[in-house]
Order: C-alpha cells, then sequence, then structure tokens
C-alpha cells in the first residue's frame, strides 16, 4: 500500500501564517466598510435633520405670513403698532420668527416691526420726476425705468428701449411691463449694486463695521460713520389699497357726473341739506378736479366739513388705487421726493 507523501514539518506555519494575513484583511475591509457605513448613516442622519429644520422654518416662515395677513386685516387698512402686532420673538410652535423693519433714524440697529409699502415710492406709478429725487437716482435712471414699465418703444430722453438692450453682449428686449420686484432693476440700463443697496450690502438695514471702514474690506465705503441704505428702501412695486372709505363703502366720484345724488346724499348725511345744495351745484360747475385736496379748496370747504367728508370722496374711477404715499409713515427721503414739495 502507498502511503500518502508527508507534509514538510516546516511548511506548516507558513500556511497557518498566509491564512492569518489573509483573515486580517478580510477584517480590515469589513472593519473598513463598517467604517464607511457608519459615516454613511451619519450624513444620513445630517441630511435628515437639515431637511426637518428646514420644513420647520419654511412652515415657521408660512406661520410669520399669515400672522401679519390677520394682524393687518383685523385693522382695516391701519398700520399696526407694536401692541397690535407684537414682532420680536414670535413664538411658533417649537420656534420662532421676528419681523425686522429699517429704522431710518438709527443706523446702529433695526426696529422690530410691519413695513408699509405705502411709504415707498411705487416703481411702476411714480413720475420720472418723482424717481429721480430719490436716493443714488439721476434723471438717466429714472427715465430707464419709466422706459422699462411703460408699454411703448419711444425712448424717454436719457432713457432705453430695446435698442439698446439687444447691444448688450447678452441681449434681451426691453421689458415694456410693469417691474414685477425691486431686484428686477438691475436689468434696467445703469443700475447697479451699489445704487440699489448702497453700503448695506447683507441688507440688514444696520451699518456693519465692514460697511463703514473705507476700503479694507467689502463693500467700499466712505467711512463717514452713516449707513449710506441705498434706493431700495425707499422703492417698492406693491403699494396697492381698494377705493373704499375706512367703513368699506365705495367713494363717491366727485368727476363722474352720474355721482351727482350719491354726493348730494352723502353731504346731507355728513354735513346738512343746506351744505350739500351749495356744495353739489359748486361740484357740478367746477369738475373736473385733480384730487380730493383740490375740491376742498376749491369748493369753499371748511377743514371741519372737510375732515367729515374727506375719506367718503375720490376723483379715480378704479376700484384700487395703487402708488399712493403715506406721508404718515412715509421716510424724508420718500416725502422729498413727492411732486410739489420743493
Amino acid at each position: 500500500m502507498r502511503r500518502g507523501r508527508d507534509i514538510p514539518a516546516a511548511r506548516r506555519p507558513a500556511r497557518r501564517g498566509t491564512i492569518l494575513i489573509v483573515t486580517l484583511w478580510i477584517v480590515l475591509v469589513l472593519a473598513g466598510l463598517t467604517l464607511m457605513l457608519a459615516r454613511a448613516m451619519r450624513v444620513e442622519a445630517v441630511c435628515a435633520a437639515n431637511e426637518l429644520a428646514a420644513l420647520q422654518a419654511e412652515a415657521i416662515e408660512q406661520g410669520a405670513v399669515q400672522y401679519v395677513l390677520s394682524r393687518v386685516d383685523s385693522l382695516q387698512g391701519e398700520l399696526p403698532t407694536e401692541t397690535d402686532a407684537p414682532c420680536e420673538v414670535v413664538r411658533v410652535g417649537a420656534g420662532a420668527f421676528w419681523i425686522l423693519r429699517p429704522d431710518y433714524e438709527n443706523d446702529d440697529a433695526c426696529a422690530y416691526g410691519i413695513t408699509d409699502e405705502a411709504a415707498k415710492a411705487n416703481l411702476n406709478i411714480a413720475p420720472v420726476e418723482m424717481l429721480a429725487k430719490l436716493p443714488g437716482m439721476t434723471q438717466e435712471l429714472a427715465a430707464s425705468v419709466v422706459d422699462w414699465r411703460d408699454g411703448d418703444a419711444n425712448p424717454t430722453p436719457g432713457g432705453a428701449e430695446s435698442e439698446y438692450y439687444l447691444l448688450l453682449p447678452e441681449p434681451y428686449q426691453c421689458k415694456d411691463a410693469p417691474l414685477e420686484t425691486v431686484e428686477e432693476l438691475f436689468l434696467v440700463k445703469g443700475f447697479m449694486p451699489e445704487i440699489l443697496f448702497g453700503e448695506d450690502v447683507n441688507r440688514n438695514n444696520m451699518l456693519d463695521a465692514n460697511e463703514d471702514d473705507a476700503d479694507i474690506s467689502a463693500p467700499s465705503d466712505d467711512r463717514n460713520g452713516s449707513l449710506d441704505r441705498g434706493l431700495a428702501p425707499f422703492v417698492t412695486v406693491h403699494s396697492v389699497e381698494p377705493n373704499i372709505s375706512a367703513d368699506g363703502e365705495r367713494r363717491v366720484n366727485l368727476n363722474d357726473p352720474q355721482s351727482q345724488q350719491p354726493l348730494f346724499d352723502l353731504l346731507r348725511e355728513k354735513l346738512s341739506v343746506d351744505r350739500a345744495i351749495v356744495l353739489t351745484d359748486r361740484v357740478r360747475r367746477e369738475r373736473p378736479f385733480r384730487n380730493v385736496l383740490d375740491f376742498h379748496i376749491r369748493a369753499g370747504l371748511t377743514p371741519a366739513e372737510f375732515q367729515a367728508v374727506a375719506d367718503h370722496l375720490t376723483t379715480n374711477p378704479a376700484s384700487v388705487l395703487r402708488g399712493l404715499v403715506n406721508v404718515n409713515t412715509a421716510p424724508r427721503a420718500v416725502l422729498a421726493s413727492l411732486p410739489g414739495l420743493d
């Protein structure tokens, strides 16, 4: 019987060593895979947490919008005060929000509260003369805004229509339609970030250290200790209000001959029958009126009479009024741009 060949004793430890090395490599690979899996799980956990935080932030944002709408709607057009609508650390579930507005008299801090869009100049309504008086604006910039928003292809002196925009390195047509956002001005000839935002590049309505250090850090500024806010805080595209009185009634149009009887009824109710007869006759003879104040002056109302009827009258047949400026809330820069206040 043939005997099998014996394995030399000296080779057995080498085979065991090989098995050990292979085992160590397998353990190392498994450990690496485990670490990779753990890292992937950690990344997934962080991503899930970020997504949850984003959803929570979005929910808080929507809650803030609904909060503002409810408070504003309940005040029938009056600007909410801090008592009417607290705007600092308003809790929504486990989160909170703050509503900030510019404090035009203080460059070192912002204020809490709801901003009145009617305190700003409406880019789609304001005439070129008014736009040109706003901070950072020139006659050419104002003319370019008017050309961008109007419906014709005729350039305003100093402005630009499609002939200009089509010659740009990346050409496009002049919109010839109302602006939808303030930032749309970047498409208009001549507008740069420093015109729109001034030194306030982060748009927090406060003078930060980098906004008052000359050219040490961006942006470039004049280091004069005051904040150049640019144009953006003083303009809007959203100012609109219904053409109704504070009690929700449709206003009487002084320039409409068909409103003679409603006007008489209003004046009789608010003043007297005798004054109603006199004033309606004057309106019939004096119309059209430029505005309600023009009616006050030309019809000879006393201040008390005007106060009693002013909110119930209009000279505009539109159901909504766009671009009116609230002189009670407008900052100085906007008031200074109003026609006739030179």
